[in-house]
């Protein structure tokens, strides 16, 4: 009789013991999909078309319910959302279930300056992972599109490549050897005539502020020179 009283505790001892399992980036990123969030001016809604970038602030647990605060930032031409969001779960027949969703600062921003400036940092992280290539094999990977660009440096230097502008269009990318060249078509969505770099072009060789407010933005490495 002792020795089976003892075995029931160890029973429920151990059962008492298991632990949910963390909600993983995955999850939230699905779970977004399809979800409408207030931005101040409309209901804006995350589509599996649009560019999304979901970076995780914090997570919190508290017995069978949990929060996940994440900085998001969605793009649909011609309009961004982005700021911070709070995703609340409950743990519900061994899976994690959205309760709903809070915005803390989620809002919509159409500004064109604001969309040169997310513009800019999108370069610049696309040139760095021409750089870090470029670093580990000697010359810049031979591409001509951004879609080829992506698997030569997904995983391995960035998680998530941008492919899509402020603006809707798909950045354009035209490399090999010691040469890059990114570009942004800007607000209009079209490419200055010929190409070539010169007026309505603004030249990014080096990170820093925008000097004038035209189409095109372009960013240039030329190692050959």
């Amino acid at each position: 009789m002792k020795r089976a009283f003892i075995g029931v505790i160890i029973i429920f001892g151990l059962f008492g013991c298991t632990k949910v399992p963390e909600i993983k980036m995955e999850q939230v990123e699905s779970d977004l999909l399809g979800r409408s969030v207030a931005d101040g001016l409309s209901d804006w809604v995350f589509n599996e078309s649009d560019q999304q970038f979901i970076s995780l602030v914090e997570t919190t647990y508290e017995k069978t319910k949990a929060g996940v605060v994440v900085d998001a930032e969605s793009r649909h031409f011609p309009n961004i959302s982005k700021g911070r969001l709070r995703l609340n779960y409950e743990w519900v027949a061994k899976e994690w279930n959205l309760l709903e969703i809070e915005n803390l600062s989620f809002k919509r921003s159409s500004d064109y300056e604001e969309g040169l400036d997310l513009a800019m940092m999108d370069l610049r992280s696309i040139a760095v992972c021409f750089g870090a290539y470029g670093t580990d094999n000697d010359v810049f990977p031979t591409v001509s599109a951004i879609t080829e660009l992506v698997p030569l440096v997904s995983p391995v230097y960035v998680q998530k490549v941008p492919t899509i502008d402020p603006w809707g269009n798909e950045y354009l990318v035209k490399a090999g050897g010691q040469r890059f060249e990114i570009r942004s078509m800007g607000l209009d969505g079209k490419v200055t005539p010929n190409g070539e770099v010169g007026p309505g072009m603004v030249l990014i060789t080096a990170p820093g502020d925008i000097s004038s407010f035209e189409d095109d933005i372009i960013y240039i490495n030329d190692l050959s020179e």
